[in-house]
């Protein structure tokens, strides 16, 4: 499981050489502001002695040099602070996608885990402040430092105060971070709901539907709802903060009028000049500044530590594994489902029940239904991709929560029915990687199976980005299709993966998957039957339940949901006489 000692020095890899120059940085700011000091006290000292306008003059070029060296630094370090900000925030949404690695579908197809990944995204932005504000910590105390020596020498009253009025501070902000990341987390769902009704309202994806259905003011309405209720979830927040704040800040004026009565006290007895009293009063102003600095950037840290926490809990509740220590199984040859229920998290109701299926490496299945009947959950318990029970589902007569999953993965390939459209070029969406035009088109160009559109291969596909090539449906499900049979594995799961095809290129591309799979597994989920023409045996289901296992003929002498569910397609013309 990751550490936040590992998340800390996964961050500082590589940037140990920007974080020395940062406090390089802050050594030199410390250094030319205790100088400025000393400069500042001897030019009123010499002013109010009446020196020369020569002297004057020279200790103001000096100051002005020392102001504009103070601004060189001082942004030079903002600079070097977001470079480390920026890399580190690449580092961390590098190091979330490498750890979340889920080994199936059925945790994270919830809206908990929607919530909590979109909180864990925004959080990101807070945790890559952590290494700048540990160099920013470390400078301000190296100022701190500084001010408080020039200060303590002469009236260690000024900085005890200045410390026991800041001490509150750091309670406040201790206390904030804990109650900003809660509400955080609190409002995740209403920040998304918000933002998905926006999207519907403005992107592109949606509009026909806008257009055709005129919802803008359906939309708008539904939007302007989440997104009020947001605000004022926000504003309560707010200002219950904004009234703790204001609490805190009455602490500054108090601080500001004890340490003048100090510092005047000290300028009667005649133990501070008039140059040593505006210099000290620089220097508090400054010292304010840098113990608030301090004190924000440890809420900061405090922020890093609850999310750290939440990001180890996120991880341990998901069950995500980098090195999977089950046994990898090498090509399996059987599929057994075994008494076996399924239900999602979200559901209580069971989506599949009482599943008894054996499936042999060479066959081609069908599995047939109405909607809703649980085909395409069936399909994806098959991939492995749900958590079921304990030897429930078998690959060569092993339970599959014994075996590493990406070995079985290595031998699953599928179309879903929400296949994915990547805004890639074609032969990224087919290939994932490098591969000649020459062996796309020999492999799926056939005269009769042609799956792959008449786009130049190295063009991105879509329309989201500028010089995209769009394409049809059609065109998007035969490359998907390319994709699954690309990959070559022994099993193959069609989930309407021919929908959008018209019924002759559907029946043409068919065969050719059969005839060139010949000997591997190919299972189509459908509810059109008379793919079952196709078929070593057909499963039909019916809500949630295998109805019947057999050729056509023997379900529609057996099975009276069957027979009734053909005869109907018969009569809509959906099922060639």
């Amino acid at each position: 499981m990751i550490s936040y000692k590992a998340i800390v020095k996964y961050m500082m890899s590589g940037q140990v050489k920007y974080m020395l120059s940062s406090l390089a940085l802050g050594i030199g700011l410390s250094l030319i502001s205790g100088y400025s000091l000393i400069l500042t006290k001897r030019l009123v000292d010499e002013f109010v002695d009446a020196r020369g306008i020569a002297d004057l003059a020279f200790i103001l070029l000096a100051i002005l040099l020392i102001k504009l060296l103070q601004v060189a630094l001082q942004h030079t370090n903002m600079y070097v602070e977001q470079l480390v900000s920026n890399k580190t925030t690449q580092r961390l949404n590098t190091l979330l996608a490498d750890y979340v690695r889920p080994k199936t579908i059925t945790a994270i197809e919830t809206p908990a885990y929607r919530n909590e990944i979109g909180y864990l995204r925004n959080a990101i932005q807070t945790f890559s402040r952590l290494i700048p504000s540990l160099s920013s910590i470390s400078n301000q105390l190296l100022l701190l430092g500084t001010y408080s020596v020039v200060i303590f020498n002469f009236n260690k009253m000024v900085v005890f105060v200045l410390l026991a009025t800041l001490l509150p501070t750091f309670f406040f902000e201790n206390k904030r971070s804990k109650l900003t990341e809660k509400f955080s987390q609190s409002t995740i769902q209403l920040q998304r709901e918000s933002g998905s009704v926006y999207d519907v309202l403005i992107t592109p994806d949606y509009q026909k539907e806008v257009l055709l259905f005129q919802t803008k003011t359906f939309l708008y309405n539904k939007w302007l709802k989440s997104s009020n209720e947001l605000i004022q979830t926000t504003l309560r927040f707010k200002l219950k903060e904004v009234k703790a704040r204001m609490l805190m800040s009455s602490i500054g004026p108090i601080r500001y009028v004890l340490i003048q009565f100090f510092l005047i006290a000290s300028f009667i007895k005649g133990a501070l000049s008039i140059g040593e009293y505006v210099s000290i009063g620089v220097a508090v102003t400054a010292l304010e500044a840098s113990m608030n600095s301090i004190v924000i950037n440890v809420g900061v840290l405090k922020q890093a530590s609850l999310i750290k926490n939440k990001l180890k809990d996120f991880l341990a509740h998901y069950q995500f594994s980098r090195n999977e220590e089950q046994p990898k199984i090498g090509s399996i040859e059987s599929i057994s489902l075994v008494d076996l229920n399924f239900s999602y998290p979200a559901r209580k109701e069971l989506t599949l029940e009482a599943i008894n299926l054996d499936i042999s490496l060479g066959e081609i299945i069908v599995i047939a239904g109405s909607n809703g009947s649980g085909k395409s959950t069936l399909g994806k318990v098959i991939l492995g991709l749900h958590e079921v029970g304990e030897n429930s589902l078998l690959y060569n007569g092993i339970d599959s929560a014994r075996l590493n999953r990406e070995s079985i993965y290595n031998n699953m390939s599928a179309v879903n029915q929400d296949y994915i459209k990547y805004p890639f070029s074609l032969k990224e969406n087919v290939a994932f990687g490098p591969v000649e035009e020459a062996e796309l088109r020999r492999r799926y160009g056939g005269p009769s199976f042609d799956l792959l559109p008449e786009v130049d291969y190295d063009a991105r596909l879509g329309n989201e980005f500028m010089g995209s090539q769009q394409l049809s449906g059609g065109q998007w499900q035969r490359i998907a299709i390319a994709r699954a049979l690309y990959a070559n594995r022994p099993f193959l799961v069609l989930d309407e993966a021919t929908a959008s095809l018209d019924p002759q290129a559907e029946i043409s591309l068919l065969n050719h998957i059969i005839h060139q799979r010949k000997g591997l597994t190919t299972i189509l989920i459908t509810h059109q039957l008379y793919m079952g023409q196709y078929a070593d045996k057909i499963v039909f289901m019916d809500k949630g339940k295998i109805g019947g296992i057999g050729t056509h003929e023997e379900l529609y002498r057996s099975v009276p949901e069957y027979k009734l569910m053909f005869d109907e397609k018969m009569s809509e013309g959906a099922v060639p006489a």
